[in-house]
């Protein structure tokens, strides 16, 4: 069905119209023209299809006519059918947009459906071809505006021999070259050097025209020279009958995703090497297929061949030794009941029959509505040096006090006999003196030589000796128990240090040493025992004389730190071995061959020492070098307590 405008005056002719286009077009609808209101009517209504018009109207002229109806609607044929027009008119008619002319004739109103047909057709592709000519148009606009406005992916083209043609904002984003400078250029620009030698940016082509396309992922270059890892698809361009026009190229930066796979790689390598140097895998036991991954060094751990792990629950469960088999399945369970994590040590028997200590950490993970666990993940980690040292640990700490109690045992004896020996021997020098009044007055003294008195200087001296060692041992006993306070008093060191040192003047002379004394006059006041730090320079100084050769030097110095105090006495001449500082502090220890003078001694004076430096809340320590051996002691000015 079709809507014909008809514009003729006659209505014979009208009648005539509309028979002939009626047997070739039996619904057609007509809408009849006489007059100019009906026209202007039916302009503004527009409801028809075609017009047939003739030339000589009485209100207006074909040509005019033409014109208004092209004006108000350029895409609907009309056609000029009259007897009253000439070849002028219609040159001047086809001119202002008529479709077609025919005279009126009786032959031509047989032609007139024939041409109506031909005009609606010929109509019909020009709508048609200037709507595939607009949609083409908008197209290519809508591809020009969203290749332009990508900026995430460079989309360029080439041609045939590899020269860029055109070049997108993400193209000159991504590849910083701008489109202007990159235009004609050859692709290869892009590519790293050592890939144009290799010959990759015609192989990409090359692949593109044979395979239909090529993609990749590869190292590209900026317009810096600053390199980035780019995935790229090259897509060949063909016309209609197969021929290479070009290419196209969509390439996208991935350097962030290369640099996190490297990062990852990174961290996975450092996982790894940790894993393996903490002897631990991680392991992942998925309870729904009750199948096991573990990372590398799991069968390791185990003492597995690579591979030969079933990776099954039931499997791992075989390894454990039997005794801690139903503590771990106890654990486990626990654990999946509670909702709390899992964690137990037990042991393994691995494929040669050695025993390992385990201990594994890890928690259930449940499906979306935390009703049902599907996996459980944790860690595995080889405790069998820790459970080890801490067995030796334990069986030192036996040994350590099982040596204290003996220790303290021999102490404990040691001042019981000390107690128990005192007075006889009190009562055996007694003797000794009163032996020797009773000798003298009988005259038996008096005979030279005098063995009797030889023997009786013996009894004397070794019975001052075991007195001393007794006395020794008692202080001791006494400084190790505690049972004695501190009695402190504030000392003028410039003064109080001279006097004892002088005491030793006599016996240093006697035996060809000489004594050095550096006291500075302006020491600070020093609050400490005076007894026992008397004993501590005493013990020293007797120590030095006792251990210094002839013709050397004993030498005491004093000086002061921010807030201690530094006591030091030297001696020429000796040398104490390293291996033997560690030991002089030792009860009843003893230098080997180092007492010129063979004084003897109880070998408890440095302990003595010691001990008592410790009280004053002090240290003391011996150096020697160069000939010279030194005990250095440092005390505070003031004991905290």
């Amino acid at each position: 069905m079709f809507r014909l405008l008809l514009i003729d005056d006659s209505p014979d002719d009208r009648s005539l119209i509309i028979r002939e286009l009626r047997r070739e077009f039996p619904d057609l609808q007509v809408e009849e023209v006489i007059e100019a209101q009906d026209f202007n009517c039916a302009l503004n209504i527009g409801n028809f299809d075609i017009a047939i018009i003739d030339y000589c109207l009485r209100w207006n002229d074909g040509l005019t006519v033409v014109g208004e109806l092209k004006s108000r609607y350029p895409n609907c044929p009309v056609i000029m059918f009259t007897n009253s027009g000439n070849e002028e008119i219609a040159v001047e008619a086809m001119k202002a947009g008529l479709d077609d002319y025919i005279t009126k004739s009786a032959k031509h109103y047989a032609r007139l459906p024939m041409v109506v047909q031909a005009s609606l057709k010929r109509n019909q592709d020009k709508i048609r071809h200037k709507q595939t000519k607009a949609a083409l148009w908008e197209s290519q606009e809508r591809f020009r505006l969203l290749v332009e406005s990508v900026k995430d992916y460079a989309i360029f083209t080439l041609d045939s021999n590899g020269y860029i043609t055109s070049w997108n904002c993400g193209a000159e984003n991504i590849l910083g070259y701008q489109e202007a400078k990159i235009i004609s250029q050859h692709g290869s620009c892009i590519f790293t050097p050592e890939d144009i030698r290799n010959g990759e940016d015609k192989k990409e082509l090359q692949t593109a025209v044979a395979e239909g396309r090529a993609e990749d992922e590869r190292w590209h270059v900026r317009a810096n020279g600053a390199r980035f890892w780019a995935s790229g698809i090259v897509t060949p361009l063909r016309d209609e009958a197969g021929n290479l026009l070009g290419f196209t190229k969509i390439m996208r930066d991935m350097t962030e995703r290369k640099q996190a796979e490297i990062a990852l790689r990174s961290n996975e390598e450092r996982l790894r090497l940790a894993l393996e140097a903490a002897h631990m895998t991680i392991w992942d036991w998925n309870s729904q297929t009750n199948q096991i991954t573990w990372s590398n060094n799991y069968e390791l751990l185990f003492g597995f061949a690579p591979g030969s792990f079933a990776g099954t629950f039931e499997a791992v469960l075989s390894c454990i030794h039997p005794e801690d088999r139903k503590l771990v399945a106890l654990a486990v369970t626990r654990s999946l009941k509670q909702r709390v994590d899992y964690e137990s040590e037990f042991r393994i028997v691995c494929p040669d029959l050695s025993i390992r200590w385990l201990v594994a950490k890890g928690q259930f993970f449940y499906d979306e509505t935390g009703t049902t666990e599907v996996r459980m993940m944790g860690v595995i980690m080889d405790i069998t040096e820790r459970k080890q040292a801490t067995e030796q640990i334990k069986v030192s700490q036996q040994e350590t006090a099982e040596l204290k109690r003996l220790n303290q045992l021999k102490d404990d004896f040691l001042s019981t006999v000390s107690h128990e020996l005192r007075t006889p021997m009190t009562s055996i020098k007694m003797a000794i003196s009163t032996l020797e009044v009773v000798l003298k007055q009988a005259g038996v003294l008096n005979a030279e030589p005098n063995r009797v008195a030889q023997y009786l200087q013996i009894l004397r001296k070794e019975c001052d000796r075991e007195i001393s060692l007794i006395n020794d041992l008692l202080d001791l006993s006494s400084l190790e128990a505690g049972d004695k306070l501190l009695c402190l008093s504030a000392l003028n060191l410039s003064t109080w240090i001279s006097p004892i040192v002088e005491s030793f003047a006599q016996r240093i002379r006697s035996q060809q040493q000489s004594l050095e004394i550096d006291i500075p006059t302006d020491l600070p006041t020093l609050v400490t025992d005076e007894s026992n730090l008397e004993r501590i320079l005493t013990e020293l100084l007797h120590n030095a004389c006792k251990y210094t050769p002839a013709s050397e030097r004993i030498l005491v110095t004093a000086k002061t730190d921010i807030d201690s105090l530094r006591l030091q006495v030297s001696n020429s001449g000796v040398e104490i071995p390293a291996s033997e500082r560690s030991r002089i502090f030792d009860k009843f220890y003893r230098i080997p061959n180092n007492d010129p003078w063979k004084h003897g001694g109880t070998g408890l004076g440095l302990a003595l020492v010691k001990k008592l430096v410790e009280r004053l809340q002090g240290t003391i320590q011996a150096t020697a070098s160069f000939g010279w051996t030194s005990f250095i002691v440092e005390l505070p000015f003031t004991p905290t307590h």
